[in-house]
């Protein structure tokens, strides 16, 4: 088991619902938990570090015309006893070469909630070699409000409507700010001091936002909605814990008024 530590890196605005056994000290640059999403996108301090980490990410960019287009990531990460980021002798995802001088690969794995995602790790001097298996999450899809077309408006609070993510209990909603995309628009919006909100709640297809939950927001400005659900497991083999993580999101943007 490991030792909880408190570190956060956003790799992109990438995954709370969190509370995760544990590892040793590791200096990883993202850390999803073993029950959810938070840390993954900055929202928690507390991640924690093991010996390895196998990621794969989908991200569904929500368009002004109902469709959408979408963002793979895989990433992996292996450490030794001091810590130390170290090269695997060969890693596989669903049986394809894993480019590990990136970290970071797009391999395009399905995400129906179905099919698996099997991670096939060749050991180093340090780690054993082992596999791992874990069921996709499937692609989500934010039917309401319409992407870059509707208008939040504080006052009213805020219904989101999307799509049935199949085996999850709970999700998470974060919205914030991208006050550079505003600014764009209207030069009047100050580029600096983004606001974020998050919800985690019951995975039922639709979530509503009251007023207070925009207290911070300011008026005209942009806003982002993910609506995000994770899988994760731990294994451990031999003296060497690793979490292996499956993530889903969806993205829509709003122009937020009072």
């Amino acid at each position: 088991m490991c030792k909880r530590v408190v570190l956060i890196q956003i790799l992109s605005a990438i995954f709370l619902l969190i509370s995760l056994a544990s590892c040793t000290n590791k200096d990883v640059p993202t850390n999803p938990s073993e029950k959810g999403i938070g840390s993954f996108y900055g929202v928690s301090n507390e991640p924690q570090n093991c010996d390895g980490y196998l990621y794969t990410t989908l991200t569904r960019y929500m368009k002004n015309d109902g469709g959408y287009s979408d963002a793979f990531q895989d990433q992996a990460y292996f450490y030794d006893a001091n810590g130390n980021h170290i090269i695997v002798e060969s890693l596989f995802l669903n049986n394809v070469l894993f480019n590990q001088s990136r970290l970071i690969d797009t391999i395009h794995v399905p995400f129906d909630g179905v099919q698996n995602h099997i991670w096939d790790v060749h050991g180093s001097p340090y780690l054993p070699p082992y596999s791992d298996t874990i069921l996709s999450v499937n692609a989500i899809n934010i039917n309401s409000p319409r992407s870059w077309i509707d208008t939040v408006y504080k006052h009213n609070g805020l219904t989101i409507q999307y799509s049935q993510i199949f085996g999850i209990d709970s999700i998470m909603v974060l919205v914030e700010t991208d006050n550079l995309m505003a600014h764009n628009f209207d030069t009047t919006v100050v580029v600096d001091n983004d606001v974020k909100n998050y919800l985690i709640t019951s995975n039922t297809g639709n979530i509503y936002l009251p007023p207070s939950f925009f207290g911070n927001f300011p008026n005209n400005s942009m806003i982002e909605v993910s609506i995000m659900a994770a899988r994760t497991k731990m294994k451990q083999v031999e003296d060497k814990n690793f979490l292996i993580a499956c993530f889903s999101r969806c993205v829509a943007f709003y122009v937020i008024k009072n």
